[in-house]
């Protein structure tokens, strides 16, 4: 147990259990060499109300085979990412993880993690904002569940090599649970490339709807779904993005049922270069977008299904370019 410490200024890691088991608890870990705490080679660590902070690489890096939780932390102003899970597993609940230089969070090469959702499946939601890259990261075969989030604000850095995403998806795959706000990223809310993903997963016994629907609003586009990317979208409320609410790219292809797509001030969904869409009962609701509610840009993109819910968007509901299957 590792309690009521300051560690700074250190030439290598602040604290690290690499093979150990440990806890920190109320401690200040800054302007370390490299990272602010480093779990890795299957060590386990409880990191618990605590600011790492200001640390030359990561603040808090589980790694090979490490594993272990975060909860009640400030994780910010480092000069990598917030939090790197890199083939190790971790649980990130209850914390504010905030202008770093790289992404809050990032998932990836085999790694695992839960955000926001504690390991018996409730919400414990944290907040995300003022990265300069993305939010969150998921690559290369990373996976999540993702709850309960503030994730607002992401994408800080124009030039940044790390998205400017709320939430960014590749080659990886994702349940945005319930419970998330994702708003004025500097890029797209969330985006999704030759990945599987789920947003609002009501079988997982959270609630996913009223109160606890997922919001992506006020990004520069909604969602989008690239390079073969599968999306299940359910429940969630996509609004006030300043290009399309959803957007399917280059044979992506979706799920809609229970979804309001409303004030965007392009389409309110973009089927593009072999873009598939089917809109399942109950009928997603779309209206208010300032192009199309449904727009097609060639003839390998098409939808199939309830379009009852489309209408009232400015220059018409579905474009003549859109069919069937």
């Amino acid at each position: 147990m590792i309690r009521n410490c300051i560690v700074q200024n250190v030439v290598r890691n602040g604290i690290g259990f690499p093979g150990g088991n440990g806890t920190v608890d109320n401690c200040t870990i800054q302007n370390s060499g490299r990272n602010g705490i480093m779990i890795s080679d299957g060590g386990r660590a409880m990191v618990t109300n605590s600011t790492i902070s200001s640390n030359n690489n990561h603040g808090i890096t589980f790694y090979k085979g490490g594993l272990g939780t975060v909860d009640q932390c400030t994780v910010q102003n480092n000069a990598g990412h917030g939090i790197l899970i890199e083939a190790a597993s971790a649980t990130v609940i209850n914390s504010t993880i905030s202008s770093n230089t790289r992404c809050g969070i990032m998932v990836g090469r085999g790694g695992n993690a839960k955000i926001g959702i504690t390991d018996d499946f409730k919400y414990a939601g944290n907040t995300i904002s003022s990265n300069q890259g993305n939010g969150i990261t998921l690559y290369i075969g990373g996976s999540a569940y993702i709850g309960g989030n503030t994730i607002d604000g992401n994408g800080t850095n124009p030039n940044s090599a790390y998205g400017r995403f709320g939430v960014g998806i590749t080659s990886s795959n994702a349940v945005l649970m319930g419970n998330n706000r994702i708003t004025r990223s500097g890029g797209v809310g969330v985006y999704t490339e030759g990945s599987s993903v789920v947003i609002g997963n009501p079988d997982s016994g959270l609630p996913t709807t009223g109160d606890f629907a997922n919001v992506i609003s006020g990004n520069a586009n909604g969602i989008i779904g690239n390079l073969g990317a599968s999306l299940w979208i359910r429940d969630a409320i996509i609004n006030g993005n300043t290009g399309n609410g959803v957007t399917l790219n280059l044979r992506s292809t979706a799920r809609m049922s229970g979804n309001t797509v409303n004030g965007n001030t392009s389409n309110g969904i973009l089927l593009s270069r072999g873009g598939g869409l089917v809109l399942q009962d109950p009928a997603v609701t779309v209206t208010g977008n300032t192009s199309f509610g449904l727009q097609c840009t060639d003839n390998e993109s098409s939808f199939d299904g309830n379009i009852s819910g489309i209408s009232g968007n400015a220059e018409g509901d579905v474009s003549p370019s859109c069919t069937g299957f």
